[in-house]
């Protein structure tokens, strides 16, 4: 079966916000910052920074607007923070977001779970953020989570994630960014059927600390560790 790989990979990384919110302690606004920094610094052109929610549903995101006037913005790096609706869209603003991203399921139930209303309704809110943003000239990117499978409702009908790529897109005028997300465990069914269709085939390279990493950086590459944050 032949591959049709993309020429070009753009890392967005999470972290700050989709693994800091689920974290059980309150992690405060400096370590998230320094962790921000640390990945930009890292050479990752994009860094999650925060999420502008209701601090009753997602507290660790409470800190949003502290973490964002505290980082140190690196030239050709972008910021974005989640925003769920016109509200969180002026907090965001008001922080100085320059891009933000808004977020739908492909799961009806998980909609339902997650943010209390229907894949439709979700979408009809994010209707005047984004033309919003347009106005603003905020760049704007889109989630689609459950692209794969549901953990309530199993696996997903790639009909479904059309449908709200699609909603995604014309909210967006086709210019912006559509992310298709999904939870390791059912990527790991993919990949491993893939995986007995075409082996993968990789090269394992180590880079020792101070050595310099390369541009394109192969499958199973060891990195030096990182240095320590600077205090306070």
């Amino acid at each position: 079966m032949p591959q049709h790989l993309p020429n070009r990979v753009k890392m967005v990384e999470v972290g700050p916000r989709d693994g800091l919110q689920n974290e059980p302690k309150a992690v405060p606004a400096a370590t998230k910052i320094a962790l921000i920094e640390r990945l930009a610094e890292a050479g990752l052109p994009v860094v999650e920074a925060g999420a502008f929610v209701s601090p009753k549903w997602v507290p660790q995101m409470a800190d949003s607007a502290a973490v964002m006037a505290g980082i140190a913005r690196k030239p050709g790096v972008s910021y974005p923070v989640l925003v769920p609706n016109m509200q969180g869209y002026e907090a965001a603003r008001a922080a100085k977001a320059e891009e933000i991203a808004v977020f739908g399921a492909a799961s009806e139930t998980f909609s339902r779970k997650n943010i209390n209303c229907s894949i439709d309704e979700s979408l009809d809110r994010f209707a005047p953020v984004c033309e919003a943003a347009k106005r603003d000239r905020v760049r704007v990117r889109g989630y689609v989570s459950c692209v794969l499978g549901c953990p309530y409702e199993g696996e997903i009908a790639p009909a479904a994630v059309a449908h709200v790529a699609s909603r995604l897109r014309d909210l967006e005028d086709g210019k912006e960014q559509a992310s298709l997300a999904e939870a390791q465990r059912y990527v790991r069914n993919i990949t491993a059927e893939a995986d007995e269709l075409n082996p993968p085939t990789t090269t394992t390279t180590t880079i020792p600390p101070g050595g310099t990493v390369p541009s394109t950086v192969p499958t199973g590459t060891t990195l030096p560790p990182a240095a320590p944050a600077s205090p306070g």
